[in-house]
């Protein structure tokens, strides 16, 4: 049986207020109205558009994890890929699950900026991302002039200290081969550098 209101799919309902919800919506018109983003209609954003809104906010490679991984969320359980662009139900839901979400939808919202694929991802994989990460956090605190003793300049490539930063927050987890559980019983497999 059934009824008209069965779907396939999860069903998605955002956990903003109405006033936190308004803002997520004129944040979307503002980058759906991107002029430099040709070939896109106004019901989505594309990368350059999200690129020119944050500016120098954050680094490129956030930017793009971000933006790839607001894209992969597919609401109707039917997608075969990432979508071109992002649409605003996309958008929404992003936002929702990163900033209001459960452990769970943080999870699986971090799971899509980090790889591309479904399914076991690469240790390698979790240490670019959560180098990318602590590397963007150091953007952000000097961005917003608020960096306290990391001063001077790095030479360019990958900073150092963000790597060993990232890796001392990866050293007590075991990667080779192992699933870890997380809520709802989903699992991330870990699979060999």
């Amino acid at each position: 049986m059934g009824n008209s209101r069965s779907r396939v799919g999860r069903s998605f309902c955002s956990q903003f207020l109405p006033e936190e919800q308004a803002e997520i919506d004129q944040l979307f018109d503002a980058l759906s109205s991107d002029k430099n983003s040709p070939n896109v209609s106004s019901k989505s954003f594309s990368l350059k558009a999200l690129q020119n809104h944050v500016g120098e906010a954050l680094p490129p490679e956030m930017v793009t994890r971000l933006y790839d991984g607001m894209r992969r969320v597919d609401l109707t359980g039917k997608a075969k890929g990432p979508s071109e662009n992002v649409s605003q139900e996309q958008f929404t839901a992003s936002m929702s699950h990163l900033l209001k979400g459960n452990s769970e939808e943080k999870s699986l919202m971090i799971m899509k900026m980090i790889s591309a694929t479904e399914g076991p991802v690469k240790a390698r994989e979790v240490q670019k991302f959560t180098e990318d990460l602590v590397g963007s956090v150091v953007h952000v605190l000097s961005h917003r002039q608020e960096l306290r003793g990391w001063t001077g300049k790095e030479a360019p490539g990958p900073n150092p200290r963000v790597q060993v930063l990232a890796a001392q927050l990866l050293s007590d987890m075991k990667l080779q081969g192992k699933d870890f559980w997380g809520p709802s019983g989903w699992t991330m497999t870990v699979t060999e550098l």
